[in-house]
């Protein structure tokens, strides 16, 4: 015995196997033509002309290419000193003049932006995850973990911003200058 619900199930209805088989029809191609016109002009009158708030990014990509294009030749290294200026030529000290595994103790904002004082520095190049972007992988301290981290109890070195940094030195320097990087256990 057949069982009845097998040969019992109806086949899918076909309205119309020629327009199955075309796919995309002339007036398929003209509607999505026309919707693709409709959207770009939209896209263009709305969007980024009546809101300037759009124009900054295309600008922004427009001049970074223009930038790169003139600059082809130059280093990274060269690239962020252009860009950063004396924060980028400062890191760059405290790394050529620290071993790889120098934990550097970074003295705060406020001795990078002296009040009363020409900001020389742009940038953020006292805040740790800014400054150990470009120093590691040399370890950065800042004041504030000072007795809080593990790390504070291995400082090997300390940057000193304009004359500030010299109190976390355990001896005394003969000669002050305001921007270097001191060893905490000078070699005799």
């Amino acid at each position: 015995m057949k069982n009845r619900t097998a040969s019992s199930k109806k086949q899918p209805v076909r309205k119309n196997d020629t327009a199955a088989k075309t796919g995309i029809t002339a007036a398929w191609v003209v509607k999505n033509l026309l919707a693709v016109v409709v959207v770009a002009f939209l896209l263009n009158k709305l969007v980024l002309g009546l809101q300037p708030g759009y124009n900054w990014a295309y600008n922004m990509l427009k001049g970074n290419l223009e930038v790169a294009q003139n600059y082809a030749q130059t280093t990274t290294d060269e690239r962020y000193e252009m860009k950063l200026g004396l924060s980028h030529v400062y890191l760059r000290y405290l790394k050529e003049n620290t071993p790889p595994d120098a934990v550097i103790l970074l003295p705060g904002k406020e001795a990078f932006y002296p009040e009363g004082q020409e900001r020389i520095f742009s940038g953020e190049p006292y805040n740790k995850l800014w400054a150990t972007r470009f120093l590691y992988p040399r370890r950065v301290i800042i004041p504030p973990e000072l007795g809080v981290t593990p790390w504070s109890q291995k400082i090997t070195h300390v940057a000193i911003v304009n004359g500030i940094g010299y109190e976390y030195l355990g001896y005394e320097v003969p000669k002050k200058v305001p921007y270097i990087v001191l060893p905490v256990h000078p070699k005799p």
